[in-house]
């Protein structure tokens, strides 16, 4: 089975071999990796049975084909669900500004720990994207953080400022500390004037990004496009929904650490996107994703005790994308239980994410180019996380008792067009 990991993560087979031998017996010798090989294979051969399919006797070029036209089918069902006519031409940007709108009306979590408005303002008055204030039309800074959200011009100013102009915001969130974050919901923003057109064009053309996730200030920024794309109602909803699971996990994190004197370093990590590490298994990092998905997967609403006061069961709580959309639109039950799932054809995975399957569609990649990005991590997430078990989980959590020791001594309050 470890081979058949391997070949699904894109890893070396004997240095997962390793790994996997450390994992089964720092757990007790679970046979976990082989539970979780025998799962993924057996879903996936029901959702390709589900398409029509023979399981034995498909290639992954005709899978892939069959995965791409039932994305495009459903992206159809989405678009009539949100009262655009799919046999009609709308305009990218027509699209985007009812997904935006339907984001608000899905069944997800959407609290989070986020910067004041106040405190944003305050970091622009300190540090002005001048660029991005002259490609919006505004003469003066004043008039600039008059009008426009605060989220909104640090997703631009953090594309069209200059590197050192980066480097100053990242020092001023070191500085933060939780006084100047609140609780609130998280926001998508669909800036839409002929100015923010302009504005982000290079971008959406060049590096391919319609959602840009800001955790830090619980927004989720969509840009506005000019360029007609295949299944951009589905994609963009996904990517969306990607980001809030981000924020989400950053925010719970932000709760976790907020009496931890280096806050503010975290609050600038988060700008980077990349997992932070709680401790080790077996010799191997855990991520907090991995924690937070386990913790969130519990039906008992008991967290040890490291997690308390501040972070409560439904801080933890992720959002099943494919399942909030089905919910939304049962005809999309076919995606349920997806993310991890892969077919190999010749050694090479064929992904049945959703949103790797939306991203290929999205770029009208063929299927030498096809994305295998987020199914990989999932399945990397899962392997982790079955390992997880009474014993390793105490040292974990110790580890991260450890990271969350101590208090501020004067603290004045504690609280992708398509990226593919």
């Amino acid at each position: 089975m470890s081979r058949m990991l391997s070949d699904l993560l894109g890893a070396k087979e004997q240095e997962l071999r390793y790994m996997i031998s450390k994992l089964e017996s720092a757990s007790g010798h679970p046979r976990s990796d082989i539970r979780l090989g025998a799962d993924i294979m057996r879903a996936t051969q029901e959702k390709i049975r589900q398409l029509g399919l023979d399981p034995f006797d498909t290639s992954g070029t005709e899978l892939y084909e069959a995965l791409h036209m039932r994305l495009l089918a459903d992206n159809d069902r989405l678009m009539e669900s949100i009262g655009l006519a799919p046999d009609q031409s709308h305009q990218p940007n027509e699209i985007l500004s009812a997904v935006s709108s339907l984001v608000r009306h899905l069944d997800v979590p959407l609290g989070c720990l986020a910067l004041k408005t106040t405190s944003a303002r305050a970091i622009l008055k300190r540090n002005p994207p001048l660029k991005t204030m002259k490609l919006l039309g505004y003469r003066s800074l004043e008039s600039l953080l008059k009008r426009e959200q605060p989220a909104q011009l640090i997703a631009a100013a953090r594309i069209i400022e200059t590197a050192h102009w980066r480097r100053s915001l990242v020092k001023e969130y070191k500085k933060l500390t939780p006084a100047g974050f609140e609780q609130r919901s998280i926001e998508v923003f669909f800036p839409r004037t002929k100015r923010w057109e302009i504005a982000t064009q290079e971008l959406t053309r060049s590096n391919r990004e319609v959602c840009l996730t800001l955790p830090e200030l619980g927004a989720v920024v969509v840009l506005p496009i000019s360029t007609d794309l295949p299944a951009l109602a589905i994609t963009s909803l996904l990517l969306i929904l990607d980001g809030m699971n981000a924020i989400r996990s950053a925010s719970a994190l932000f709760k976790l650490r907020q009496v931890k004197a280096d806050f503010g370093s975290l609050v600038a990590d988060s700008i980077s996107g990349q997992d932070y590490s709680i401790g080790r298994i077996a010799g191997r990092s855990l991520s907090w994703q991995v924690m937070q998905y386990h913790y969130s997967r519990l039906s008992s609403n008991e967290l040890p005790l490291v997690f308390e006061p501040h972070v409560q069961p439904e801080d933890l709580r992720l959002i099943s994308m494919e399942r909030a959309l089905a919910k939304h639109l049962p005809a999309l039950e076919f995606w349920e239980d997806t993310d991890n799932l892969a077919y190999l054809s010749d050694r090479q995975p064929v992904s049945l994410n959703m949103l790797d399957v939306a991203l290929c569609s999205v770029n009208r990649l063929g299927f030498s180019e096809r994305v295998v990005n987020y199914v990989r991590s999932r399945v990397w997430r899962d392997l982790l996380e079955r390992y997880l078990n009474a014993e390793n989980l105490e040292e974990a959590l110790s580890q991260l008792g450890d990271k969350v020791q101590g208090e501020f001594a004067d603290m004045p309050g504690t609280m992708e067009l398509v990226r593919a």
